[in-house]
């Protein structure tokens, strides 16, 4: 039967098992046990994390934030990771793929369809996600536009809060616009390459046409590769330091071409051949200059120039004023851009 020394033993053993699960619940909170390590993420390579783009950086990089392990065996709360073709506010999985010590980067792995911007379309370009060329071609020219807006008011925010940003001028087809072309050159196996850099790497990615330089210069870079494999031209390697052509830089103005051939060496076997197939291939070409590097360097030109075929320079007219262009000049790669930057510029100060 039930006594009174029953509703004791009760009693104790109530309180007993509530401050045995307030103790439990403590250590777990302090994360003595080591249960968090089972819902929280290690940050590693590799491993896969579900993420919001909170912000792009200046090159198009999408960022988020993560909370996960670190090496130390520390909490981060928001950990940043870089991601490539990414547009703030997306959601997805990303995996990451390298680490440093206060931030990573990372790739798509999955973008939810109902959190995509947008911003987001189809890369036009086939070879979009290898090259290292562009950075936003994964976004609609609005959405394009719309970044480098705010890109320049963050900056301006920083020390002009009060200055007001008007939203960026577009142009009306924003492809085949670049006026000069300047393409690493590189043998790999029986072919040899003229193309683009695959991002931090030295890798030459080739390509059969190029959505943002002028339509002349992609036919000219062919010609170019196609002239010395006829003619028997090696590239230069870079790492035995052998071979003749390094790079090829193609200038555009509107009534005449520039194609400037960089060189290891100054003369070499072959080289009127070489000009006359190109020059048969390409009728357009007004003036081609032989730049002569023979540095073992980055730097693309070097101090010595032969003309090879035409005057050695080009002209074009910009607002009016014609320039003289050398293989050296500076000048605005997007004429129709900076005519229109001017000429803005021009009418605030009336």
């Amino acid at each position: 039967c039930h006594t009174f020394l029953d509703d004791i033993v009760g009693s104790i053993a109530a309180a007993a098992s509530t401050r045995v699960a307030q103790i439990i619940s403590e250590d777990i909170a302090k994360n003595k046990w080591g249960y968090m390590e089972e819902f929280v993420k290690k940050i590693q390579v590799g491993e896969k994390f579900k993420v919001q783009f909170v912000s792009m950086t200046h090159d198009g990089k999408g960022v988020c934030k993560i909370r996960g392990i670190l090496k130390d065996d520390t909490i981060a709360e928001n950990f940043p990771i870089f991601v490539n073709d990414a547009i703030t506010q997306e959601e997805g999985i990303i995996e990451i793929t390298s680490l440093k010590k206060t931030l990573g980067n990372g790739k798509i792995i999955k973008l939810f369809k109902d959190k995509t911007s947008k911003f987001r379309k189809e890369a036009i370009c086939p070879i979009y996600e290898y090259c290292g060329g562009c950075h936003l071609m994964h976004m609609t020219y609005e959405g394009q536009l719309d970044f480098k807006t705010r890109q320049v008011k963050r900056l301006f925010k920083e020390d002009f809060d009060n200055v007001t940003i008007h939203p960026c001028i577009g142009q009306e087809v924003p492809y085949f616009y670049r006026n000069k072309v300047q393409t690493p050159v590189q043998r790999k196996g029986k072919n040899i390459l003229a193309g683009f850099y695959k991002e931090d790497s030295h890798e030459i990615i080739p390509y059969d046409r190029c959505y943002v330089q002028d339509e002349l210069s992609n036919k000219i870079i062919k010609a170019v590769v196609a002239s010395m494999k006829e003619n028997k031209i090696e590239p230069y390697n870079e790492d035995m330091q052998t071979g003749i052509v390094r790079h090829v830089l193609v200038r555009r103005a509107k009534e005449e071409t520039m194609l400037v051939l960089i060189t290891k060496t100054n003369a070499f076997h072959g080289r009127n051949n070489f000009v006359q197939a190109i020059k048969k291939k390409c009728p357009e070409i007004t003036t081609i200059v032989q730049n002569i590097n023979p540095r073992h360097t980055n730097v693309i030109l070097g101090e010595k120039e032969n003309i090879l075929y035409g005057k050695g320079f080009i002209q074009d007219t910009l607002c009016g004023v014609t320039f003289k262009i050398s293989p050296k000049s500076f000048y605005q790669i997007n004429k129709q851009q900076c005519e229109k930057l001017y000429t803005k510029a021009i009418d605030l100060a009336c």
